[in-house]
């Protein structure tokens, strides 16, 4: 939410007066309020009762801080209605004369106390679940990895060096689709390797998982650190049983490794490669 109404506060105004903002937000968590002080971060506590009582504790702790030291508020809140409330409560009181003014200080602890109260915004990304298909090609030379999605996106890439094993190829190609997609998006990921999802689902609910094959368990480590931060939801296909997806996905990966093999040219490589995803389109037409 933004703030609507932004009302300035001083007691003992003066040139070296102590500067600090105070916010209070409402939001569908409830009420929060924060003091921010020059110079530091704002500390937000969520409130239980009225706008008015966060306002006056909000106030109440920013001046009892300040130790007698000539301090100038400046209050942050949601909507005119509550600065009105608030000046006219305000306008009794001797020592405080009120004015309109917009402030980075009130500002500041306005947006610490509406994190407190406000649910983080729902992009369109992740309102819709992404479906990915990904796969892993080994031999004796190397791995492949690939990832292909329903709206034909796709990365495919080979390594010659490290075990060459086909549960390290599985979770390479996992981790390439969640790290090249944005963090918000929701995934559906289709995996033919049933140890591939044991692993990942091992560390969706503990954060790591046992012993793995040194490749493997370098995989999982890095997997490890992504998943905490992405809404990730895995389905078991049977592999080479024409699921679209599924196909292009293993002869991506078979393409890439066979073209790091062979030394192809990467001009000739990625025409193999848009070769192989232009099928999903003939398939679907």
């Amino acid at each position: 939410m933004e703030p609507m109404a932004r009302v300035a506060v001083r007691k003992h105004p003066s040139f070296s007066a102590r500067r600090v903002g105070v916010a209070v937000a409402t939001g569908p968590k409830g009420i929060a309020f924060a003091v921010a002080d020059d110079g530091a971060d704002p500390v937000a506590n969520r409130f239980l009762g009225t706008v008015e009582q966060a306002v006056a504790h909000a106030i109440g702790r920013a001046i009892g801080e300040a130790g007698g030291q000539p301090t100038e508020l400046h209050l942050t809140l949601d909507t005119d209605d509550q600065a009105q409330s608030v000046r006219a409560a305000l306008v009794d009181v001797s020592w405080l004369r009120v004015y309109v003014q917009i402030g980075s200080l009130g500002v500041r602890a306005y947006d610490a106390a509406s994190d407190l109260v406000t649910p983080p915004a729902v992009s369109d990304a992740s309102r819709r679940r992404l479906t990915v298909a990904t796969d892993g090609s080994c031999g004796r030379r190397g791995m492949g990895m690939a990832w292909v999605s329903e709206t034909g996106d796709f990365r495919a890439k080979a390594k010659l060096a490290g075990p060459a094993c086909a549960l390290t190829a599985e979770l390479g190609a996992i981790k390439m689709a969640l790290a090249s997609l944005p963090s918000d998006q929701a995934v559906h990921l289709l995996v033919d390797s049933r140890d591939a999802i044991k692993v990942v689902q091992t560390l969706q609910r503990d954060g790591a998982v046992g012993h793995l094959p040194l490749g493997a368990g370098v995989v999982a480590a890095e997997l490890a650190k992504l998943l905490p931060h992405r809404d990730v939801t895995l389905t078991w296909v049977k592999g080479h049983s024409g699921h679209p997806l599924n196909e292009v996905a293993d002869r991506l990966a078979l393409a890439a490794r066979r073209a790091r093999q062979l030394g192809q040219a990467p001009e000739v490589r990625d025409a193999i490669f848009a070769n192989i995803v232009a099928s999903l389109t003939t398939a679907s037409a």
